[in-house]
């Protein structure tokens, strides 16, 4: 499945269409994470329904999808804190799922 597109509303791999490497990769500005695929993206599906809280349904999968990779149980309180996290803009939540994948690559 291509980024941009979500038939029947499947759940997406938020990581797997990242740049080889550029998850494992210090983010250093916040161009260069406004250009990581996921975060176009979540830009592109936010400009279809523009409105508070128009990225909260893809923002949060930049983070989950991190934590399922790297094998990370979520319990409820964690998944309050990934749903106000999903409020802030995607580049930041891709700052935390590149995070979460680097220290799970550190781990292994």
């Amino acid at each position: 499945m291509t980024m941009g597109t979500n038939p029947a509303n499947e759940p997406r791999d938020w990581l797997s269409d990242w740049p080889e490497g550029l998850e494992y990769a210090p983010l250093e500005t916040e161009d260069r994470a406004r250009e990581l695929p996921a975060v176009r993206a979540t830009y592109a599906e936010f400009a279809a329904r523009p409105g508070q809280g128009g990225w909260t349904p893809t923002t949060p999968r930049l983070i989950t999808s991190a934590c399922d990779a790297a094998g990370v149980e979520l319990g409820a309180y964690v998944r309050r804190i990934v749903a106000w996290l999903s409020g802030w803009e995607p580049t930041t939540c891709a700052v935390v799922a590149a995070m979460i994948s680097r220290a799970a690559d550190g781990a292994r």
